[in-house]
């Protein structure tokens, strides 16, 4: 699959995916793009038989197997693998409630824990009382 360059006023060369929307002016983006669509994944890891499409990707794999845990908290000593589940655990501490349902006023300090709630709450299937807090 090849990306299709397209002119630009101001000199440099814009890519664009034959797939979809995307364009960029960075050939080893469009490559990175492109490997979402055909299912590519360049990057293995030496321990195991996981594949990823972006080095960042294995990266963060590959601390699984290190035992890594470059993340820190300011609070305690929980240290973590991963950046987002840093800030997930901080919330802990902060008590901050990021991610609002718009249907009621609940609000959670993960992602997931809302779409069960709207899930459980909100849809077709269960009609259940909003959660007053």
């Amino acid at each position: 699959m090849m990306a299709s360059e397209i002119g630009n006023a101001g000199g440099a060369n814009t890519l664009r995916c034959p797939c979809c929307g995307y364009s960029t002016s960075s050939r080893s983006h469009m490559e990175i793009h492109v490997a979402t669509h055909t299912g590519e994944k360049p990057f293995a890891c030496p321990h195991c038989p996981f594949r990823a499409v972006h080095s960042a990707n294995l990266k963060t794999h590959l601390r699984i197997h290190t035992g890594e845990k470059p993340f820190t908290c300011p609070y305690c000593p929980y240290s973590a693998a991963q950046k987002e589940k840093l800030k997930a655990h901080i919330r802990t501490h902060t008590g901050e409630k990021p991610f609002a349902c718009e249907h009621c006023p609940y609000r959670s300090t993960r992602k997931d824990h809302l779409k069960s709630h709207v899930r459980l709450r909100h849809t077709r299937r269960t009609i259940l009382p909003p959660v007053i807090e």
